[in-house]
């Protein structure tokens, strides 16, 4: 159940139950996907937004190979 749609759905009722607006929202990896997520929805809640290379958007092969095999975390430890 812990996806970006969820997470965004959590700040949402967050900000409802604060009764917060004109937000910054920041986020780097998930939660610039999540940023993501929440500023194609709801881009009324937030003012500002700074994004650090926000995560799932695209397959890195290299990214793979260094994180899921044993010769690349060898290598890159």
């Amino acid at each position: 159940p812990y996806n970006p749609a969820w997470f965004a759905a959590w700040v949402e009722a967050f900000q409802a139950a604060t009764r917060s607006r004109g937000a910054v929202l920041v986020g780097n990896s998930l939660g610039g996907r999540i940023a993501l997520s929440l500023l194609a929805e709801r881009p009324a809640l937030f003012d500002v937004a700074a994004l650090a290379a926000p995560g799932a958007l695209a397959f890195n092969p290299f990214y793979y190979w260094v994180t899921r095999t044993a010769t690349g975390r060898a290598l890159f430890q």
